[in-house]
This record gives C-alpha cells, structure tokens and sequence, in this order.
C-alpha cells in the first residue's frame, strides 16, 4: 500500500490578506520633503562654492582674447598646384629620352660614361654580358645554401629531366 501524502492545511494554501491603508504614512512623506529639500540645499551649496571659484581663476586669467579671433578664418597660403601638369610631363619625359639617348659624363673622376640604350644593347649583343671571373670581386660572407651545380643555374636540373 503506497503511503498517504501528508495532509495539507488551509492556511498553507490561501496566504495571508493584507491590504493598503487608505491614509499615506504622513511621517514617512514629510520625511521624504525634508531629504529632498536638503538635497537641494546642499546642490545649490556646492554649486555656489564651484562658480566662485571659477569666477577667482577667471579674475586671475584675465581678458578673454576677442571673439573676432575665433569667427575670422585663419591665414592659410594657398595651395602651390601645377598650372599644365600634362606640359610639365612632356617636358620631363623628353629631359629622360635626352639622357637615355645621349651620351655624357655620369661621373668623370671614377671614369663612369653613359651611352645610349640602343649603342649598350648592341654591344651586349656583340660581346655578351659582362661575367666576372672567380675570385675577383669582394668575397661572399656567408655560404650559398642552395648553389647551383652546373655552369649555368639550373643546369644540372635540365640535364637530370631529360
């Protein structure tokens, strides 16, 4: 036989009535009035203690500068822009054709001259391209990780996938 569930009585299942007097509390409202006005006070308080002594920092700055200086724009130059950017290119372009197509000094003491471009390729053409010997030049500082084992880079790779 299942056990009996306990016997539950009234007053555990209608909880208490109370109701809201009809009067306010007349001490609680006046105290209420009371924090709420010395609040006030003491705001107004402060506040009077703070625009003092602004107005003392403000005695001891002086004149404030004139409001025209805040309104009026100020003095910038104005831009320096190109008037015909597309005349300045041509002139600059044709200064850089000069240079490439003629021949002069680049640096006279070192006995360095420039040729122009069509003159270098022909000679690159005719003698090849300038190799150096070995040991000549500054020495490597480091060990070349990956060195190429043919006469030509990648020479040997060539050979091996034939």
């Amino acid at each position: 036989m299942p056990p009996k569930p306990p016997e539950t009585r009234e007053e555990q299942v209608r909880p208490s009535v109370n109701y809201e007097p009809s009067q306010p509390d007349l001490r609680v409202v006046l105290g209420f009035l009371f924090a709420l006005g010395l609040s006030t006070v003491l705001v107004l308080l402060v506040l009077w203690g703070m625009f003092g002594y602004f107005r003392g920092k403000s005695a001891e700055r002086g004149a404030l500068p004139s409001p025209r200086m805040y309104t009026s724009p100020p003095n910038v130059p104005q831009p320096q822009l190109q008037p015909d950017p597309v005349a300045d290119y041509n002139v600059y372009r044709l200064s850089d054709q000069e240079t490439l197509n003629s021949y002069g000094w680049v640096d006279p003491k070192a006995g360095i001259a420039r040729i122009p471009i069509d003159k270098a390729m022909d000679l690159v053409v005719e003698r090849g391209l300038p190799w150096k010997t070995p040991g000549t030049g500054p020495a490597p500082t480091a060990p070349n990780p990956n060195p190429a084992t043919g006469a030509m880079p990648g020479a040997s790779r060539a050979i091996r996938n034939e």
